[in-house]
Order: structure tokens, then sequence, then C-alpha cells
């Protein structure tokens, strides 16, 4: 997405509609700090993606909760 031209002007348009009309943005597929960089600087709320994690199982993830993982290290936030 911050390669492209028609991907940036996509997500940023995508982006401004939802917080115009008071949405929560997701980001989704978020694999690199350069897309999550972009995203924040577009003022997404949150995002998911390879970045953060790869998908587990059900049973790892209810390892994770139970850990008591952070927030901030499961989803980024602007």
């Amino acid at each position: 997405m911050t390669i492209a031209p028609d991907d940036t002007s996509i997500v940023t348009a995508v982006t401004s509609m939802g917080r115009s009309l008071k949405l929560r943005v997701i980001a989704e597929g978020v694999a690199t700090q350069e897309a999550l960089a972009f995203l924040q600087a577009q003022h997404c709320d949150e995002a998911q993606g390879y970045f953060f994690s790869r998908p587990v199982l059900p049973q790892e993830f209810a390892k994770i909760l139970k850990a008591g993982v952070s927030e901030s290290s499961v989803v980024a936030h602007r």
C-alpha cells in the first residue's frame, strides 16, 4: 500500500470517509512497519495483520489471553 499510488489513494479515501462518518477505522492485513506508519499518519484507529502476529490456533490464542499480553502488543492505536 505504501508503494502503489492508487493503493495509497484508496486507503486515504476510505480512512477519510470512515472518520467523516464518525466510524472507527480498522486496517486489515498490515504486514510491515512502513504500512503501519502510513496508516497511523492517516489516523487509522486500529490495525491487524502479520506485522503483529501470524494466525494462531484457538488454543494458542486462549493462552495469549490468559498470559495477559498487553493490548498495545496485539493491536496498534493511533
